[in-house]
């Protein structure tokens, strides 16, 4: 575990519960996600490959 993991540990396991469940959070992270994937790869078909030059 690095250093900032470690700081942010405790925050993290108080802040995660609270927030649980909570439906834009889960919005966020499904559309931070799906743009990660989409920076990397391209849907060709029904499939997604790598883009060249990544």
């Amino acid at each position: 575990m690095s250093s900032i993991s470690a700081r942010n540990a405790p925050a993290q396991g108080i802040a995660a519960p609270a927030q649980a469940g909570d439906i834009r959070q889960e919005d966020i992270a499904h559309r931070t996600a799906s743009a990660a994937v989409k920076r990397s790869y391209a849907k060709v078909g029904d499939h997604w490959i790598q883009r060249p030059g990544i």
